[in-house]
């Protein structure tokens, strides 16, 4: 009965030191998880800045481009009622 005891307790502890062996390593790979996960979040942080720049960019564009059509209406306007002005569609 006591080899019995011995033998169960000597297998307890066996597993103990197992488990703990195991869990530093699960808690090492999570450290280095965290560490590759905080680094990711970083890159795109600053891919969502760059994307942000670029819309500012192109909504800037969009805005010149407006108003140099407006002109070229505008100026087809005048140039139209300026033709009339001048008699142009008389026969």
């Amino acid at each position: 009965m006591e080899t019995d005891l011995r033998g169960r307790v000597v297998a307890l502890e066996q597993g103990i030191a197992a488990n703990g062996q195991r869990l530093t390593t699960l808690e090492a790979w999570r450290t280095q998880r965290d560490i590759d996960s905080a680094r990711h979040d970083e890159r795109w942080k600053r891919m969502d800045d760059k994307i942000d720049a670029v819309g500012k960019k192109v909504d800037k564009i969009s805005e010149g481009l407006s108003r140099i059509m407006w002109m070229v209406v505008t100026g087809i306007v005048v140039a139209v009622v300026g033709f009339m002005i001048k008699g142009g569609f008389a026969p």
